[in-house]
């Protein structure tokens, strides 16, 4: 009898700790798919994250280039605890284009990019708020005007 009751408390046991387990797995799954649906401040594209690059306890910041728009996110995505036990905080903040950067060399530049950033000018100029020498803002201008 001492046996049976034995074997019965041990495979209830077994069934909550599977039953746990599902659930911690269940857990896990949901939050990364919160990370991978985050999307674009701007466009509200998918920014394309890979969730084990975040499912860690603590905070983890990222610049991300939208693949469609091509602004710079700024991706924090954090668990204040254990990801088993704990829910996703994120934010994504549309910052600026790559090419606004300071550092940023014009030959990484791509073509999309630097036509982005032509048009920007442009459209700067004729607000009288490029900061852009006069003959540069005129030469955008007439390459805006020719359609080039």
């Amino acid at each position: 009898m001492a046996a049976k009751r034995k074997a019965a408390v041990n495979s209830k046991e077994a069934q909550v700790e599977k039953l746990q387990a599902e659930i911690v797995a269940e857990h896990r799954q949901k939050e990364a798919d919160k990370i991978e649906a985050l999307q674009c401040g701007s466009c509200k594209v998918n920014l394309g994250l890979k969730s084990k690059d975040y499912m860690k306890e603590g905070t983890t910041r990222k610049i991300v280039e939208c693949p469609k728009c091509e602004i710079l996110n700024d991706v924090t995505v954090g668990f204040p605890g254990s990801p088993d036990e704990t829910f996703v905080i994120t934010e994504v903040v549309a910052g600026g284009y790559k090419w606004e950067q300071s550092n940023m060399n014009p030959g990484e530049l791509t073509d999309k990019q630097i036509i982005a950033w032509s048009e920007a000018e442009v459209a700067k100029s004729e607000k009288g708020a490029s900061n852009l020498p006069r003959n540069t803002q005129l030469l955008l201008r007439l390459i805006k005007a020719k359609g080039v």
